[in-house]
């Protein structure tokens, strides 16, 4: 990155530390990352300790409000997201990193939900709070960077979401 790219990285990381509430982190989170890793939509999902969706405290960035609707009904449960991680870690993912492309495009929810969006491929990170899963961003794409320097800044902003979560956002 230049040097121009980590001062705006520092000022982003700065932001977020500073977010109060769940709510604001997530709003924080997907629109600060939005500079470092342009993205088409963005979803920041609370997921309790039982597994459940928090609609609640959940963030949507640049959704349509029907497709918000769809997602919450229908299609959070078929995400192969939430059927293939065990959320055991904190990680930065691509959606190839979890099943082959051709089984990405063959789910239902890329079929049904992703594609007639336009949203070819996604990645995002998974922040763990103690031993479960408290939230994760889950961010939708087109390729408007290489994924290899996606990915690089996902890491770090992961590295440094994960430490702020342990410490001190009010859950």
């Amino acid at each position: 990155m230049t040097e121009k790219e980590w001062r705006m990285f520092n000022d982003i990381l700065l932001e977020i530390y500073y977010a109060g509430s769940l709510e604001t982190f997530g709003e924080r989170c997907l629109k600060l990352i939005r500079i470092l890793i342009p993205y088409t939509q963005g979803y920041f999902l609370v997921i309790d300790e039982d597994g459940r969706l928090d609609v609640a405290h959940s963030v949507f960035e640049n959704v349509d409000p029907v497709m918000k609707r769809k997602y919450l009904d229908t299609y959070f449960a078929k995400d192969y997201l939430m059927q293939m991680c065990n959320f055991t870690k904190s990680m930065a993912y691509r959606d190839t990193d979890l099943l082959t492309d051709e089984k990405r495009r063959a789910s239902v929810i890329y079929r049904e939900y992703f594609k007639p969006q336009k949203l070819d491929m996604g990645c995002g990170l998974i922040i763990m709070r103690w031993k479960f899963c408290r939230h994760f961003c889950l961010i939708l794409k087109k390729m408007f960077l290489p994924m290899q320097t996606i990915m690089f800044r996902v890491r770090l902003i992961i590295l440094m979401a994960s430490s702020r979560c342990r410490k001190n956002i009010r859950w």
